[in-house]
């Protein structure tokens, strides 16, 4: 069986892929769209943005005409999203984390292809 539901990405605040947080390596650029903060960050292959947080989820968001595709390492871990409803809005949730141990994680998000990032979402 499949476990179904409910997680709100209301319940935290989205993070711009401007914030100082965040480190690019590899070709990336900006492009004004329909999204979170009006432009997203888009990686071509091999592109990696890496960050730290505090907290026991991620979420990150895309504009879908620019492309999702790529791998998140959390911990040095590849860790797969969880099951996303796909919708035909512009753009959206692109990955979501199982739930994590409380705490510090390193993120390394892998460009495989061309790949936006809308806003990074971090759930306490």
């Amino acid at each position: 069986t499949t476990e179904i539901y409910t997680l709100s990405l209301h319940d935290a605040l989205p993070i711009s892929p401007d914030n100082d947080m965040f480190t690019y390596s590899g070709n990336w650029s900006g492009m004004q769209t329909y999204s979170t903060f009006g432009h997203v960050y888009i990686g071509k292959p091999n592109a990696t943005m890496s960050f730290e947080f505090v907290g026991t989820r991620l979420a990150l968001l895309s504009a879908f005409a620019y492309g999702d595709n790529f791998e998140v390492y959390i911990d040095g871990v590849k860790v797969n999203s969880i099951d996303l409803k796909k919708t035909d809005d512009s753009y959206g949730a692109s990955y979501i984390s199982q739930e994590l141990s409380s705490g510090n994680h390193n993120v390394v998000v892998k460009c495989l292809s061309t790949a936006s990032i809308d806003s990074v979402v971090i759930f306490q």
